[in-house]
């Protein structure tokens, strides 16, 4: 025990010793760090200058100096440029459009959304709404379930003639145009209502407002392509100077409100609506639906010959007046089960070799007649088979005939 306080306070006195006879200076001079480019594994190395004496700064993303938040910095800078590219190729825009989109509001209201909502975003702004025309290689369906319309589309999602829509889409300009209900710029949410009518009536978009910036934000929306993108929530940046002019509060405040009404306000309860009509009771999706499951299934029972072997073809024995009693689910849960069975005697019939004949041919095609059996004796029968048992006797053993008396 005396031993181990001895070893302790030795190492204290050095410590202090140590502190006491540290030189005292200028602080310590950190070595430039050393890069190279990465164009081809021989290019020369150069210094990396830091941007002032003593800097702690590790990491230079082109021109710029990376201090906090790096893995964000890291991963816009290496995910950034092909996500550019694919929105870019799907929407066919240019550098000059792709830049005149206001992508740091965009990105901003999505995080503070929840996660039904960032779906629903994701889906209006990359054109994967789940309407008619994007459905129809499943339900091979693109027409309107609210309207004559052939094909359903987001764009028509915004200008549908259905009685429902047309209500809806009032109710919203009525909202728009109603003092006080919303805290922006009433010059704009005016020009919001008259563009939602001129568009949803087929009309050119021609705002009467008088207000130089507003008429710009309204030229730079359009110069952006169709006003398609603009109920999808591609809003220009000349949006804000508009806010900004028109409005004494804050533009970028004003503008994630304005963001989040396009798509919240105005985009979202029109979709709400439209999956109201197309599923609702007695809808006219139900109806086509309906009819094209009567034909396919009436079509497999005229064809069950052809399509069916002969212990499946009870599948498809329903008629017209039996498939109109049945109900959407049940006629959907049929016509798979004859998809199926037609897909498997299909692959049987391909993987027949050559010159092989099945077992159902037999059943199907069983040959020539045969001759009818010969009638059968029994009593001679039973005789020819007792003359053949061999009866194998202990010796002095008795016949069971002559143990046993005659019944008389």
């Amino acid at each position: 025990m005396l031993q181990q306080q001895e070893l302790q306070s030795n190492f204290i006195d050095k410590y202090i010793a140590q502190k006491k006879n540290r030189p005292r200076g200028p602080a310590p001079h950190y070595t430039p760090y050393t890069t190279c480019t990465h164009k081809s594994p021989r290019a020369p190395f150069h210094i990396l200058q830091m941007p002032y004496p003593g800097s702690k700064a590790v990491l230079k993303i082109g021109n710029k100096w990376i201090t906090a938040r790096t893995k964000k910095h890291l991963y816009n800078a290496s995910q950034g440029p092909k996500l550019r590219a694919y929105i870019q190729r799907r929407h066919d825009l240019t550098d000059a459009q792709y830049n005149s989109v206001n992508w740091h509001t965009i990105g901003a209201v999505r995080r503070r959304s929840d996660l039904s909502k960032q779906r629903f975003t994701c889906k209006l702004m990359h054109g994967l709404l789940p309407v008619n025309h994007v459905r129809q290689h499943v339900t091979s369906i693109s027409q309107c379930p609210g309207c004559p319309c052939g094909d359903e589309t987001i764009a028509h999602l915004f200008k549908c003639p259905n009685s429902r829509m047309v209500s809806k889409r009032d109710e919203i300009i009525a909202a728009l145009r109603k003092k006080g209900l919303r805290k922006l710029s009433r010059k704009i949410l005016c020009t919001v209502a008259e563009i939602m009518e001129q568009y949803s009536e087929g009309e050119e978009i021609k705002p009467t407002t008088k207000h130089p910036d507003v008429l710009r934000a309204v030229h730079a929306q359009g110069e952006l392509g169709s006003w398609e993108d603009f109920f999808r929530g591609y809003l220009v940046k000349e949006w804000k100077a508009a806010f900004h002019a028109t409005h004494n509060s804050d533009a970028d405040m004003q503008f994630d409100q304005f963001q989040q009404m396009m798509w919240f306000d105005i985009a979202w309860p029109q979709w709400m609506e439209r999956n109201q009509v197309a599923k609702g009771s007695g809808s006219n999706a139900d109806q086509l639906e309906n009819e094209m499951l009567t034909r396919q299934l009436v079509w497999y029972h005229k064809h069950k010959d052809e399509l069916l072997p002969i212990h499946q073809r009870d599948m498809a024995r329903l008629q017209l007046h039996q498939v109109v009693r049945l109900r959407p689910a049940t006629r959907r849960s049929w016509l798979n089960h004859l998809k199926v069975a037609t897909k498997a005697w299909d692959r049987q019939k391909h993987t027949v070799s050559r010159d092989q004949r099945t077992m159902l041919d037999y059943i199907t095609n069983p040959g020539p007649p045969r001759p009818p059996p010969r009638p059968r004796n029994i009593a001679r029968e039973a005789r020819d088979h007792a003359d053949r048992v061999v009866l194998r006797l202990e010796p002095n053993q008795q016949r069971i005939d002559n143990v046993l008396d005659p019944v008389e």
